[in-house]
């Protein structure tokens, strides 16, 4: 009997986590994601988007635009532009933990926001805005420690900002503006950070006599 071993360089679990994200979306028109179909390893074959350390980690997560070193600046004609992915955020993506970017901005995608975003506390930048997105922030977003940026602007979402926002010491930006159905006030947030609330039923803040830094 002759034995096969399969070595791959990308953790195990991000691994899964990648292949059930995949699963979520229904239509890839310009064929971004065609790089991690018919393969098992993320890292090692360099997927469209992933980047890893040493240990085979998922540090970056880029469904925004085709890029060249983070470039995103490329006329469509050159294969820039929006990559226009429909689907859902499959909870699963929680399981990367080592992540520090996320960039699913400009595309079609639906559904709510996982709670289990809230358990990627290296994250400083998370960014999906102009999509499809229903239902509320968690609170459990409070839970991502490295926060600096939060852009959900242009989705469907409602509800308020969580207050659990002000938990995170490093936040720089809060932008919730263009979703019409979220509503309340601005809670305490970390004395760096900005808010933009334009076209929201968001009004004021919620602690009498302090005032807010508009972005």
């Amino acid at each position: 009997m002759m034995w096969v071993c399969v070595w791959t360089y990308t953790h195990p679990t991000d691994q899964e986590a990648l292949e059930v994200f995949l699963d979520g979306i229904d239509e890839d028109p310009r064929g971004y994601l065609s790089s991690w179909r018919g393969s098992n390893d993320a890292c090692g074959d360099e997927w469209m988007g992933i980047e890893c350390n040493e240990d085979g980690r998922v540090t970056v997560l880029n469904l925004h635009y085709r890029c060249d070193q983070w470039r995103c600046d490329r006329p469509v004609s050159e294969g820039g532009g929006p990559n226009e992915l429909v689907g859902t955020i499959s909870p699963w993506v929680g399981n990367l933990t080592e992540l520090r970017r996320f960039h699913a901005s400009h595309n079609r995608l639906y559904g709510p926001l996982p709670s289990t975003i809230g358990r990627l506390r290296h994250v400083f930048e998370l960014d999906i805005d102009s999509n499809d997105l229903t239902g509320i922030i968690p609170s459990s977003y409070g839970n991502i420690e490295g926060l600096e940026e939060l852009d959900l602007k242009y989705n469907d979402l409602e509800g308020s900002i969580p207050s659990s926002l002000g938990n995170i010491a490093k936040l720089e930006q809060v932008q919730v503006d263009h979703n019409p159905r979220m509503s309340g006030c601005i809670p305490s947030l970390s004395s760096s950070a900005c808010v933009s609330v334009e076209n929201t039923g968001i009004r004021r803040s919620c602690a009498p006599f302090r005032s807010v830094n508009y972005c």
